[in-house]
This record gives structure tokens, sequence and C-alpha cells, in this order.
């Protein structure tokens, strides 16, 4: 479902995806600039360069590994995403996890899960992400549809912002 309405937006249960633009999302949570891996941002030009050449990491690495937060590790697997797609469904629909939180409490990464296939998302283009909402519906719809900061979010709830 793409979010155009609040009646829409309202009807979304725990297990709802939600195809939203990539831009509202990138506003609040950049992988490529926000260093969720601890390895400094990541140059898309970087990313590019390994399109199209063998060391691609199509699978993940457990977080305990050093190799996780390396520089050269992150892009491979951006760059997988980038030429392959989310293909472990067969599509780009894997959904990536956002967890927007409530009145009162943002995380502090929005994602949950997805970081490589956000960052690979905006280096293709993609105009749109499908995500698996955690948290506030209507704290989602004042981010997504109004463009809320999510801090802003108990603010807006109570008339201060429109």
């Amino acid at each position: 479902m793409t979010i155009e309405s609040r009646e829409e937006l309202s009807e979304v249960d725990g297990s709802a995806l939600l195809l939203i633009p990539l831009a509202a999302l990138l506003e609040y949570c950049d992988p490529t600039l926000d260093d969720p891996w601890g390895c400094g941002k990541i140059d898309p030009e970087d990313v590019l360069l390994q399109v199209g050449c063998t060391r691609q990491r199509a699978e993940p690495l457990d977080y305990s590994n050093e190799i996780y937060s390396s520089y050269e590790y992150n892009i491979e697997r951006i760059a997988y995403f980038v030429e392959h797609g989310w293909e472990s469904t067969g599509s780009d629909d894997e959904p990536v996890t956002v967890d927007i939180g409530f009145a009162g409490y943002t995380p502090l990464h929005l994602l949950a899960d997805g970081n490589h296939r956000v960052a690979a998302a905006k280096i293709r283009g993609d105009e749109t992400i499908t995500i698996d909402l955690i948290g506030d519906v209507a704290k989602a719809e004042a981010v997504f549809l109004h463009g809320i900061h999510p801090d802003d979010y108990s603010r807006f709830e109570q008339g201060e912002l429109s």
C-alpha cells in the first residue's frame, strides 16, 4: 500500500507493509550519511565502482564479525543490492523495518533492519521503498505524510505544530 491518506494509513496493523517515498525516509535516516556500521560515511561513487565486480557480499555477516564494520564490506554489500536487488524474495519488495517509535520516544536510528537496502535504493535512484512499520501509526502519518520530524511528534500531536 502507498501511504497517500490518513484513511489508508490508519488501516495499517502490526504486520502491514507500506510503500513510502524513499525521500521521506532518507530525510530522517540515511545510512550513507548516518554511519550505522561504524565505518564512516559511504561514498556512492565507491559503491558504483563495485557494481559488476566479483567482490560483492550477497550474505550478511554476523554483527560480531569485525569485518562487518569495515568500509569495504559495506560498500560491497550495498553494491550487491544495487546490482541484484533484494534477491531473497525474488523482487525488490522485501521490506525494511522502520521503528517510528511513539509519542515521547523516537529510536536513535529509525531503521531497525535494512540499512544496506536503503543505501542501495538511494544509489539506484528508487522513488519508493517498502517498509514494515513498528510503532505508532499516527506518528508515521505525521512523519511520512506531513513532514514532521519524529522528535517533534509530541508537539505536533498537541497542536503546537502544523
